[in-house]
Order: structure tokens, then sequence, then C-alpha cells
């Protein structure tokens, strides 16, 4: 006897099948008769319990297989990602964001509104070989995507005076002491290792500012 079998005979001795009466009032039995509809409703999508549990123990190792693969495909993807963008400094950085494609696209108009610091970076060694040009670089970086570069950065302490150096309006300098701690200090007290050494810095000492 198949568990199909079973399943229904139990529920016919237990009386779950429904009589059916005949228009003159003579019940026929269960088991010689029983309702089209409430067969395909209660056996429509049945299963034995063995077979319920081999199913469920299938398409469970078979999700789980699945979220394993997805998990191993994003983590591949990002470390590719990674791996593959190009380290560009905060000033080229800035220049790719707030230019338009096209006017990267066009050199000759590109070139007036790229910062000096672009422009040296883009005529270094290496930087322009890069792709076939400094305006396909630019438009490289636009579409494809790349990281910033986080330069060392330094306070700059007098060692005659104690004061750290910061900067001022107009281009100016100014000092000021630590009675709050450095670590309070802003942006304006903090010099990268290019502008120092474009500096006449030789009374000052460099502290690192922690990252």
């Amino acid at each position: 006897m198949t568990k199909f079998e079973e399943d229904l005979n139990n529920k016919i001795n237990l009386k779950e099948v429904p009589m059916h009466f005949t228009q003159s009032g003579c019940s026929l039995t269960r088991k010689t008769y029983i309702e089209t509809n409430w067969v395909f409703d209660t056996y429509g999508n049945w299963h034995s319990d063995e077979e319920f549990q081999e199913l469920k123990e299938e398409y469970s190792n078979q999700a789980d297989s699945i979220l394993l693969m997805l998990e191993e495909i994003g983590s591949l993807k990002s470390q590719l990602q990674q791996q593959a963008l190009p380290v560009v400094p905060e000033c080229v950085a800035k220049d790719v964001k707030r230019l338009s494609l096209s006017t990267l696209a066009d050199w000759n108009v590109a070139v007036s509104y790229i910062s000096k610091e672009t422009l040296e970076w883009l005529s270094t060694t290496g930087n322009t070989n890069i792709f076939l040009g400094k305006s396909w670089t630019l438009c490289s970086l636009k579409i494809n995507g790349f990281k910033v570069e986080k330069p060392q950065l330094f306070y700059l302490k007098n060692k005659l005076t104690g004061y750290y150096l910061f900067r001022a309006f107009g281009g100016k300098y100014g000092e000021e002491n630590d009675r709050y701690g450095i670590d309070g200090f802003g942006e304006d007290f903090h010099f990268t290792q290019q502008e120092i050494d474009s500096m006449q810095t030789w009374s000052y000492e460099q502290i690192e500012v922690e990252k």
C-alpha cells in the first residue's frame, strides 16, 4: 500500500471524508464515494512526511549553496574593483568629480578648469601612459571610478616659540599655542609633505597627524 492510500484510508476511518447524500436522502459509504472537490483540495499538493522531509533537505542544501556562491561572487567582485581602481591625489579627484564628462573630453576646454596640481600630476612620468592621453585619462577616471590617495598630514610646531603654524586669510600664516590640545586643531593646521617642501620650514618640527 502506498503512502497516499494509507493516508486516505486513515482519513476515511477517522471520518474526515465528507458524506454524500443523494436526492432521495440515501447516503453512500465513505469508501464507496468521495467528493471530487474534497480530494483535489486535500491532496492537490500532497506529499508524505518522508517525501516532504527529503524535499525540504534537498532545497535547503541548494539554497545554502546558492547563498554561499552569491557571497563568494560579491566578495570577489569587491576585491577586483578595489584592485582595479587607480589611486589619484585629492586634487585630481576633486577636478574629476566637479567637471562634466564633455568638459573633460575636450582637453583645450578642460585645461582652463583643471587645477595646477592636477596638471602637474598628469605631467608626471607614468600617469599619462596609463591611458592614451591626458583627456582620456580624466574621462576614464570619471567613467570607471578611482580611489583617493590619502597623503600623510603634519602639524608644524615652531621650535622656538612652541606654537603651531596655521593658514590664515589672504594666503598668510599665523601661529597658535596648544593650550586646548592639538586634537582640536582644524584642517588649517594640517600640511602635506609637498606643501612643507615648498615652504621655508627649517625652524619648525613636523608632527604627524594621526589618521
